[in-house]
């Protein structure tokens, strides 16, 4: 039986990051993993793949909404319309 691969996760300091960020990049899009990245040693920010099933229900929530041309979704909350 085959498990699935184990995502890793990587701690880098913000000097590092600056200096090998693509190569940060390419490791966490090919799925390696995500990459915590620090500043004096305490967690200021991740990397992580992008979950493209958000954008599809984004999409797919705004092709529900009837909107006038111009008229955004923000539009309609602030006139206290539900979305």
């Amino acid at each position: 039986m085959n498990s699935p691969p184990v995502a890793l996760s990587r701690t880098v300091g913000s000097r590092e990051a600056k200096a090998r960020l693509a190569e940060l990049l390419t490791w966490v899009e090919r799925g390696h993993g995500e990459i915590t990245i620090t500043r004096h040693s305490r967690p200021v920010a991740r990397l992580v793949p992008v979950d493209h099933s958000v954008f599809r229900r984004i999409r797919a929530l705004r092709a529900r909404l009837a909107l006038a041309p111009g008229e955004t979704a923000h539009d309609l909350i602030n006139a206290g319309r539900r979305i």
